[in-house]
């Protein structure tokens, strides 16, 4: 009987993992996602952002990112492409993509850390 129960916990924590893989794999996505349509012709720097920023009277937003970063693919894949987020962005700010393995100055600025 003991070894019964035993396979049955056994069993269920298997089967609990392989559930919890899946549902992560689905929400994480596979692999690095796209860079978001809303920052491909913008600003090349935090830099850079910030002067057109204020020439504009707009606020920065700044989206320090890395390949590595479940997160931050997810919200790539969704928040970011999310029309109306889009819009938002496009008309009241000045988005700026910083990949904070790239470009360290930007993350150290913004006191990001990986």
């Amino acid at each position: 009987m003991r070894l019964l129960r035993r396979f049955d916990n056994a069993f269920f924590f298997l089967a609990a993992a392989v559930v919890a893989f899946v549902v992560l794999r689905g929400v994480l996505g596979a692999g690095v996602a796209p860079t978001p349509p809303v920052f491909e012709g913008g600003p090349a720097s935090l830099r850079d952002a910030l002067a057109k920023a204020k020439e504009q009277g707009k606020l920065v937003f700044a989206y320090a990112t890395a390949d590595w970063c479940g997160p931050c693919q997810v919200f790539k894949r969704t928040a970011l492409v999310d029309p109306q987020v889009e819009d938002f962005l496009r008309r009241r700010t000045v988005p700026v993509y910083i990949d904070i393995d790239k470009a360290p100055r930007d993350a150290a600025a913004l006191a990001v850390m990986g």
